[in-house]
């Protein structure tokens, strides 16, 4: 599913604002993975300038996306329609994070890896989550074995574990799937609290909201 939040051209009812978490990096293009399921994960969003991908997102609320910082610096214009094939995403409860060796999912619409250009179909990829040689604020993923995973230029897809949004992409090291360093992700379990107040506030005084909130 891709939801047309085209910062240039689509207008819908309502404002739909970018909740951003910070990452010192673009990453994000699946490298390795598979198509996947159509309608899989109604709540994964494509970020689109004149009519082209450029960042991942996720639905959190019908007026609210949730991507990297890097990705969008102003207000998106839309909301979205909750139907069978558009839903909004579940959130982990604030300060759960996820732990070591639990198998994620990562998805994107980015570089499929070499000279195969970007993906028309949305991919995923089952990853590891790993502790070792991980930024103690990031959320970090390895696929073993081979090489596999996100890769630069297709930001702010969300990683999902357990059913959750536990990650945002952010950053890789060593290049694109090198299997020897792990894959970062902002920490969304750290900022839960935070999020919820966002969108509460945009439903209590729904004209007064700053969309240039961001973590600190």
């Amino acid at each position: 599913m891709t939801l047309g939040c085209q910062l240039s051209c689509l207008f819908l009812a309502g404002v739909l604002p970018a909740l951003l978490l910070e990452g010192p990096a673009l990453a994000s293009e699946i490298v390795g993975g598979r198509r996947a399921q159509p309608h899989a994960w109604p709540f994964m969003a494509s970020l689109q300038l004149r009519g082209g991908h450029f960042c991942g997102a996720t639905l959190i609320a019908p007026n609210f996306v949730m991507s990297a910082a890097h990705c969008v610096a102003d207000q998106l214009n839309g909301s979205a329609t909750i139907n069978n094939n558009v839903r909004v995403a579940q959130l982990p409860a604030q300060g759960r994070r996820v732990g070591n060796g639990v198998q994620c999912l990562a998805m994107g619409w980015g570089h499929l890896g070499g000279n195969r250009g970007i993906a028309s179909v949305l991919q995923e990829l089952n990853v590891t989550v790993v502790t070792s040689l991980c930024r103690r604020g990031n959320v970090c993923t390895l696929v073993r074995r081979r090489r596999a995973g996100v890769c630069f230029g297709d930001s702010g897809s969300p990683l999902v574990c357990n059913g959750l949004i536990h990650g945002i992409a952010s950053f890789v090291r060593g290049g694109c799937a090198s299997g020897l360093y792990p894959d970062a992700f902002a920490p969304v379990a750290l900022f839960v609290n935070w999020i919820n107040s966002i969108i509460q506030r945009s439903e209590d005084h729904p004209c007064s909201l700053d969309p240039a909130s961001r973590t600190h």
